[in-house]
């Protein structure tokens, strides 16, 4: 085996290592997790502005408590794979202009999903689903903002998100919305280390702090 022969096949080894290196780097931009940071008040004290968060994609299923990242109406309607790593997420009106002058993506909080029957008012959220009743107090809407359809039983696909915040829009402002909407889950505070835990959304609803 010459010289020349061994300077190809390296060659070739590291060529190979590299188009690996790149589908894996490519595949999980796709499917796996990425950060995110948080750009709004709107689900303190849970999520603090400035925290850096992972997020993935959302599946098939949404469950009561899942911490989301929404698309309002009139936010971004395309969310690309790499606009998931690093992308804030922003709601509160000093930050609408920081990227495209609309809210590309909210946080907010799975209050209920398909078939749960849902109440609410100004500033309560009360959800009936296979014999369990869960009430939610949650900081006062204007009572002028709230739906004026204020009780409904979640149809396939749909979903109930809240803010643990006033005035920012969500289901009791606009009603149920449709799961589609939901661009990935926030699973994860990663920084600052000092707040480094999961997201439990439900704990929020149920001892608003």
């Amino acid at each position: 085996m010459t010289d020349r022969f061994r300077r190809q096949q390296n060659r070739r080894r590291r060529r190979l290592v590299f188009l690996v290196g790149v589908v894996v780097f490519f595949v999980v931009r796709l499917v796996g997790p990425g950060t995110a940071i948080v750009r709004t008040t709107s689900l303190e004290p849970m999520l603090q502005s400035g925290d850096v968060v992972r997020v993935t994609r959302p599946g098939s299923q949404l469950d009561r408590g899942d911490t989301v990242s929404w698309r309002p109406p009139g936010g971004t309607r395309r969310f690309g794979p790499f606009q998931m790593i690093r992308s804030p997420l922003s709601n509160a009106p000093e930050d609408k202009n920081a990227i495209t002058g609309q809210p590309r993506s909210v946080p907010r909080i799975v209050a209920a999903t398909a078939d749960d029957q849902v109440s609410w008012d100004d500033r309560n959220v009360t959800v009936r689903s296979d014999g369990e009743v869960r009430r939610y107090a949650l900081p006062p809407l204007h009572a002028r903002l709230v739906s004026p359809v204020r009780q409904v039983r979640l149809q396939p696909g749909e979903i109930f998100v809240v803010a643990l915040q006033p005035g920012r829009i969500d289901s009791r402002v606009i009603g149920p919305v449709d799961a589609d909407t939901v661009l990935f889950r926030i699973t994860r505070i990663m920084w600052p280390a000092n707040r480094r835990a999961a997201v439990n959304g439900t704990v929020y609803l149920e001892n608003p702090r």
